[in-house]
């Protein structure tokens, strides 16, 4: 029970005890006194006079307890009020002042730390115009009387000299009483030092937007655009108010946003999106563009968006240009392909039947040699080794121009042939094994697969210092799949110096050409492996 409460309950019980008590004694007066002894010529007032004054003083007594203490508990309530309102004031970080119209100061509270510096003794029942300067004090007087007169606050900046400082204040004004207000007042120079880097910050931010030859967009989550730069007004040839009225996904072509939406989710995660894209200007042109995306505050999302289209027209003509170039390419590796086949045959057929007519007369020369002649008989042998010595050069001669056992027997039986043949020459173990039962390929096909395994089994064997080689042809569901598998050193194929060598870009190349994808894997002291693969499309 509040104090509030024992008061109105002291109230009642008083009254309704005195209210009892009058009625008491007035029970008794009209019972026991003797009016009957009334003499006659008396007044009847001096008979009632105890019974009047019994009733008057209950009166007095129930008023007294009637009002008073209503009286003190609103007393109490007041003081409790401005006990709470100072504490209030007190615990305030600024200043506060009671001015009154004339602008005197009536009263003042401060923090601790304002005290040093103030002494209340001063300037109390003193005017404001005894501590500020003419204007300052002008300027006080005349934002007293607005609130005064209008009933509304107002706040006033103001800069003072403190000691050697200059400082800045901001002064609310609230109305307080009739003829008084009060002022609140706050050292704000910190703020105003943060706010004025702020703006030179600010300023410097937009100085290096509106200069920057990339277009810089904000936008929020739902693509409305918030803050664009020139340079992006210049891009897409809108103004900045027309692109402030319109979202990102205007500016998008739509086929492209369907297969490439915006990665909003990503860009919630904090990543920085870059990607290419397509954007439409107003005049209906489509322009490459690259878009860098950053989320930079809960809602908003910065982009920088760069024109691509002059380096896009030279990346496709680059690519134009190596693509006539991969065409020249092949054109003159097929024209040479042909003339090595040319010559090949040529060597073979006429100068190895030549080699052999003239080893077919040298026998019947030997036949008719005396045998008891030993010096005409070793002449007739050396010469006779000799031409089969050049008979074998020119078959390894017209083979490695072009073998053309690829025509005869296939692409197969030539690759088991010379595998066989290169592993008895080098004394490597080299061993071959297929599954491919039809043997039916495109001449150009054939050539560049047994190329491929041709510059592979040299490499490994004069680079790689292999001993052991596996060479295999698969069918693997609709690809064809050449590898040639070493035990030899092994590189890193991390350090392109090893990629950029010239056997293996000229295996590199002969893929290409012939619509393979090459592949090599390699690490050091674990041998190497190459594997090509053509689509069984490919072979027709």
């Amino acid at each position: 029970m509040n104090r509030f409460q024992t008061n109105t309950l002291l109230r009642k019980r008083w009254f309704w005890g005195l209210l009892i008590f009058v009625l008491l004694a007035s029970a008794c007066v009209f019972i026991f006194w003797p009016f009957n002894e009334h003499k006659p010529g008396k007044p009847v007032f001096t008979t009632m006079f105890p019974l009047l004054v019994l009733w008057l003083t209950s009166a007095v007594i129930i008023v007294y307890v009637s009002c008073v203490p209503n009286h003190l508990q609103q007393l109490a309530k007041a003081d409790i009020q401005e006990k709470r309102n100072r504490a209030i004031v007190n615990a305030l970080p600024d200043m506060v002042f009671i001015i009154d119209r004339q602008g005197r100061y009536m009263d003042f509270s401060a923090p601790a730390y304002y005290q040093n510096l103030v002494n209340p003794e001063q300037f109390l029942l003193k005017k404001v115009s005894d501590f500020l300067s003419p204007s300052l004090a002008a300027e006080t007087i005349g934002y007293i009387e607005k609130v005064l007169r209008s009933g509304e606050s107002c706040i006033h900046y103001y800069r003072l000299e403190v000691g050697d400082q200059s400082r800045s204040y901001e002064s609310r004004y609230v109305p307080h009483g009739k003829d008084d207000v009060m002022v609140l007042v706050r050292d704000v120079t910190e703020m105003k030092k943060i706010e004025q880097r702020l703006r030179e910050s600010e300023s410097k931010y937009r100085t290096l937007v509106d200069l920057a030859t990339d277009g810089i967009f904000i936008a929020n989550f739902h693509g409305n655009i918030l803050v664009v730069n020139p340079a992006g007004c210049k891009l897409l040839q809108y103004t900045e108010t027309e692109l402030l009225a319109m979202r990102f996904h205007d500016l998008a072509v739509a086929e492209e946003l369907l297969i490439m939406p915006f990665k909003l989710a990503e860009i919630t995660s904090g990543k920085t999106i870059t990607a290419e894209r397509k954007m439409k200007r107003k005049d209906g042109r489509v322009v490459d563009v690259e878009v860098s995306a950053k989320l930079i505050a809960p809602n908003k999302i910065l982009s920088f968006v760069r024109d691509i289209t002059e380096r896009k027209q030279a990346e496709n003509e680059l690519l134009r240009s190596r693509e006539q170039l991969r065409q020249l390419t092949h054109y003159m590796e097929r024209i040479h392909e042909e003339e090595r086949s040319t010559i090949s045959k040529e060597i073979h057929e006429e100068l190895g039947q030549q080699l052999a007519v003239l080893k077919m007369d040298l026998s019947q020369f030997g036949k008719k040699l005396e045998p008891a002649d030993p010096r005409l008989n070793s002449h007739y042998k050396q010469i006779h080794g000799s031409i089969n010595n050049m008979i074998e050069t020119v078959r390894k001669i017209s083979f490695r121009l072009r073998p053309g056992m690829l025509d005869d027997i296939g692409l197969i039986a030539t690759l088991a042939w010379y595998c066989e043949d290169f592993s008895r020459q080098t004394g490597t173990r080299i061993s071959f094994d297929s599954d491919i039962t039809d043997d039916k390929f495109p001449q150009e096909l054939g050539t560049g697969l047994f190329r491929i395994c041709q510059e592979s089994l040299v490499n490994a064997v004069s680079d790689a210092e292999a001993t052991k080689i596996e060479v295999s042809v698969r069918q693997q569901k609709h690809q064809l799949v050449l590898i040639i598998e070493d035990n030899g050193k092994g590189f890193d194929p991390s350090q392109d110096r090893h990629l950029k060598t010239p056997g293996i870009r000229f295996m590199m190349e002969r893929a290409s050409k012939i619509n393979c994808s090459y592949q090599i894997d390699s690490f050091p002291g674990r041998g190497t492996r190459v594997e090509v693969s053509i689509p069984l499309n490919n072979r027709d």
